[in-house]
């Protein structure tokens, strides 16, 4: 089995088109597979990386749930990776980064499933 490594990783959440649901996804690849390598020396798995991708990215987007599980002292346990606030930086950074309301991520969510809705019947009709 090949070693996954951080560039694979980010084309898999390309190909899957996380990054137009998490926009910043990627930057979270390389400290994943970091940390799967740290558990288990000589063995990465690919949707373990892909997961803990997509929560690091929706605990940045939603402040509220990275503060919660930083305060019940569950930032390893939940594999978060370079919890902001365990480094010591304020939570107002964190927000900062994520500028986008919870409306807005509706919209962006509903977008992206309309448009996904499209390109699955544009397949279908064209395999008629």
């Amino acid at each position: 089995m090949p070693t996954l490594s951080v560039e694979n990783l980010k084309e898999t959440l390309k190909l899957f088109n996380l990054d137009k649901c998490f926009g910043d996804i990627s930057k979270y690849a390389e400290r994943c597979i970091q940390s799967q390598k740290q558990e288990n020396p000589g063995s990465t798995n690919m949707p373990i990386a892909i997961t803990r991708c997509q929560f690091n990215a929706i605990a940045r987007k939603l402040p509220k749930i990275l503060k919660f599980i930083h305060a019940q002292g569950a930032c390893s346990r939940m594999f978060i990776t370079g919890c902001e606030l365990c480094d010591g930086r304020l939570l107002d950074v964190v927000s900062e980064e994520s500028d986008e309301s919870e409306e807005e991520l509706k919209e962006e969510i509903t977008e992206i499933s309309e448009e996904e809705k499209v390109e699955e019947s544009q397949k279908t009709s064209l395999i008629r």
